[in-house]
């Protein structure tokens, strides 16, 4: 996730991550979950973003997806079931 948006920086990798870049190899895609795994194997900074995710083994921690009703039930972690809460600042 980018939290800041600088075109000319940043064009090149959303390029890349959407498959859609200039690559000579037609066959080289960028596995975001593989990428997540390798560099957050805890779930740290998804579960800093996401507090849905807290009690979600590093197992399921970036493909909830593929929980099944009785780990969703065990972990607190209901897909489809998301309640946000939006906190306004009062100006």
């Amino acid at each position: 996730m980018l939290i800041d948006y600088d075109c000319t920086s940043n064009w090149g990798n959303w390029q890349y991550a959407g498959g859609v870049g200039a690559d000579p190899r037609t066959d080289r895609y960028f596995n975001v979950i593989k990428q997540a795994y390798d560099y957050d194997e805890e779930g740290a900074f998804a579960k800093m973003w996401l507090p849905q995710l807290a009690n979600v083994t590093t197992k399921f921690v970036y493909c909830p997806h593929l929980m099944n009703m009785l780990d969703q039930k065990k972990f607190n972690c209901l897909i489809g079931n998301f309640i946000f809460k939006i906190n306004f600042i009062q100006m």
